[in-house]
């Protein structure tokens, strides 16, 4: 199999299977075409059904020399979920500095909604009407305290804050079937990647991260049928001091 690992066709992944190879000798497989080295494979696995299997890493131009030598196609990503849309939301546009978590929730009751704090970034993906319908992954990637399908750069009264160095989380992964009108919402805790406890005014660029992929592919769905989508957008709130 030659599929394509980007959108714009340009890097491309080799799957190989070997049914030859022994197990001891599995790890020593090399991508040669024309009696020339093309790669070789830093990760390799042994299948008692399969045998050996590797996965190469090439530029477009060397899988389509693989695709014409192994006379198979050459499988190109396609757009898919070009319509889906996307809004970032703060949970409150005033959040007050100085305030214990118990104290903030002990003043939720008394505040008015615009007043909550809270310090959330909230991610509203919504598929237009008349869209085709379209999976959406959720979840997945590295472990840790943080959803890192998000992205963020802070800043406070125009200067960049630094990013908390943290491992992350995306959760458990799944597909969202998305039919149109639908909607689909994520959310982060802020302050997991930066300090937003002292008083300002706030600007956070965020990012979204994820794949999309046709609802009638196979399971699971084919490689080929992936499409990579970053969604962004501005945030603004303010943080006031305790009393303000």
């Amino acid at each position: 199999m030659v599929r394509s690992a980007s959108n714009d066709n340009e890097r491309f992944v080799v799957e190989v299977r070997y049914a030859g190879a022994s197990i001891e000798t599995c790890s020593e497989l090399a991508l040669l075409i024309d009696g020339s080295w093309v790669a070789g494979a830093p990760g390799v696995g042994w299948d008692d059904t399969f045998g050996c299997y590797a996965s190469f890493a090439v530029p477009r131009l060397v899988a389509r020399r693989v695709a014409e030598t192994f006379g198979i196609s050459r499988e190109d990503r396609t757009e898919v979920g070009g319509g889906l849309r996307a809004r970032f939301d703060v949970y409150s546009p005033r959040v007050y500095s100085g305030l214990s978590f118990e104290r903030r929730r002990s003043m939720l009751a008394k505040l008015r909604p615009a007043e909550m704090c809270t310090q959330f970034i909230v991610a509203r993906i919504e598929n237009p009407a008349g869209a085709p319908e379209v999976l959406l992954r959720k979840g997945g990637r590295y472990r840790g305290p943080r959803n890192n399908r998000f992205a963020f750069r802070v800043r406070r009264d125009g200067v960049l804050l630094e990013n908390h160095e943290a491992p992350d989380l995306g959760g458990v992964e799944g597909l969202i079937l998305m039919a149109p009108s639908d909607v689909f919402t994520a959310s982060a805790s802020l302050d997991r990647w930066a300090d937003v406890s002292r008083p300002g005014a706030y600007e956070v660029e965020c990012r979204y991260e994820t794949t999309l992929s046709p609802p009638d592919g196979p399971a699971p769905v084919a490689r080929r049928d992936l499409w990579d989508r970053v969604f962004s957008g501005t945030v603004r709130f303010e943080v006031s001091p305790a009393g303000a």
